[in-house]
């Protein structure tokens, strides 16, 4: 959160989340490109947040790092996968 209401800043985690360990994620792989689906319905916590905070971040600004976690040596160093910054403001009203 790179800027939100205080009320926001506190629910959502400032350290790295795990994303395969909270929600479910479906993935497309083919010779050029990696597609994750990341279902955030399908955690009920994050359910809950979305719908008690869902007006706050209207008034936010998020920014999103993703990396895909090394479970052995020789995939190490991880290597930033992507990146995006997304304006609550811009948001449509629907």
């Amino acid at each position: 959160m790179i800027n939100a209401p205080w009320a926001l800043r506190q629910v959502v985690p400032r350290r790295p989340v795990i994303m395969g360990k909270k929600v479910e994620l479906s993935y497309h792989e083919s010779a050029d490109h990696l597609e994750v689906d990341v279902d955030v319905g399908s955690s009920t916590v994050c359910n809950r947040i979305y719908r008690s905070f869902k007006g706050l971040s209207k008034h936010s600004v998020e920014e999103l790092t993703f990396l895909i976690e090394a479970q052995a040596e020789d995939e190490l160093p991880e290597m930033l996968l992507g990146a995006g910054a997304h304006s609550g403001s811009l948001r449509s009203s629907t």
